[in-house]
């Protein structure tokens, strides 16, 4: 790697140059106030987009383009630069040690949140496995064309509230429908 920015497509990405850029580092631009406006966007920390190599670009260097926004009239710049103006453009291994942390910290939260979904995805497995249980107790004592009253949260520790239980479909076209008893409910309401 020679400070280069990776050669992947490098059309329409966006490139920030570095703040203390000099217009020796840049050409296309015969321009004086252009030169200006190239300047002032490179300090002010704004990106440049990359485009595609022109017939008149410099060889070796990198085209960018500026698209400015509107004064009286929208004005695009075309320009190339030389990889040393690029932003970020440096090795791994010569960047400052503040900034080789921060991608170990990026790979540690990316193992972390792995470690994290996964034991989501076995507590919501166990929370619907345990909510199956009394369609298995139905299932295995074979009752068919039946009328299952629910008057308690099914599920052992973490309980599901018994109007949550619909199990019925849209048609009620099950062999074993479910319902709430609403009779025992409405007395334990009642009482104190």
């Amino acid at each position: 790697m020679d400070g280069r920015p990776s050669p992947g497509p490098w059309r329409h990405r966006r490139v920030w140059l570095v703040p203390a850029l000099r217009p020796a580092v840049f050409g296309g631009l015969d321009d004086p106030a252009d030169r200006r406006a190239v300047l002032d966007w490179a300090r002010a920390g704004r990106p440049f987009i990359g485009r595609g190599a022109l017939p008149g670009d410099a060889p070796g260097g990198l085209p960018l383009g500026l698209a400015l926004p509107p004064q009286p009239h929208k004005r695009r710049l075309s320009l190339t630069v030389a990889a040393a103006a690029v932003f970020g453009a440096t090795r791994y291994e010569d960047r400052s040690r503040a900034s080789r942390r921060l991608v170990y910290l990026y790979f540690a939260s990316v193992v972390a949140h792995v470690a994290i979904a996964a034991m989501q995805f076995q507590m919501t497995h166990a929370q619907v496995d345990e909510r199956l249980d009394l369609e298995r107790r139905v299932a295995a004592s074979s009752i068919s064309r039946a009328l299952v009253f629910v008057e308690t949260p099914i599920g052992l520790e973490r309980a599901m509230f018994p109007d949550d239980f619909t199990r019925n479909g849209i048609d009620f076209s099950a062999t074993v429908l479910y319902a709430l008893d609403r009779q025992k409910i409405d007395n334990t309401k009642k009482t104190p």
